[in-house]
């Protein structure tokens, strides 16, 4: 919420279309007991697609939006993500998946990136409707498999 506040929600929506990533959307606070904004009903959003526009920000930099110093600060906050429930629940302890996972009450998701080398990574998101990991573990894994790190 004090990012939402820092950012503004037009602000994050004015950058999610400069990266091509308009399937995110910040409607409201986020809350866990009490809803901060109850006049807002409608849910924030983000599609897969958005995700991994997203992370191929942070990855590449390509577009310039995010100073190196950002980019190697979020990376930074990615790689402490400590959840190995869902894309890298199979994952060998050497490959390090920069992730944030999320859920809701119907819903769990899972965003982030992995390295092949120096100059390619691997850029992975999956949203599901319920909170059973297996889908996105089979994925993840499956993923692996076809893009394994050297």
């Amino acid at each position: 919420n004090q990012l939402i506040d820092l950012a503004t929600k037009e602000g994050i929506a004015h950058t999610a279309e400069q990266l091509g990533a308009t399937g995110i959307q910040v409607l409201r606070k986020v809350y866990v007991h009490v809803n901060s904004e109850p006049e807002i009903v409608e849910r924030n959003r983000g599609s897969a697609a958005a995700f991994i526009a997203l992370y191929r920000e942070v990855v590449s930099g390509r577009l310039g939006l995010l100073t190196e110093a950002s980019r190697a600060h979020l990376h930074e906050l990615l790689g402490l993500c400590h959840s190995h429930s869902r894309f890298n629940a199979r994952f060998p302890r050497s490959v390090t998946l920069f992730h944030k996972t999320g859920s809701t009450s119907d819903s769990s998701g899972d965003a982030g990136y992995y390295f092949l080398d120096d100059d390619h990574a691997v850029i992975m998101a999956g949203i599901q409707d319920f909170r059973a990991f297996m889908p996105l573990q089979t994925l993840g894994w499956t993923i692996l498999q076809q893009f394994m790190p050297r």
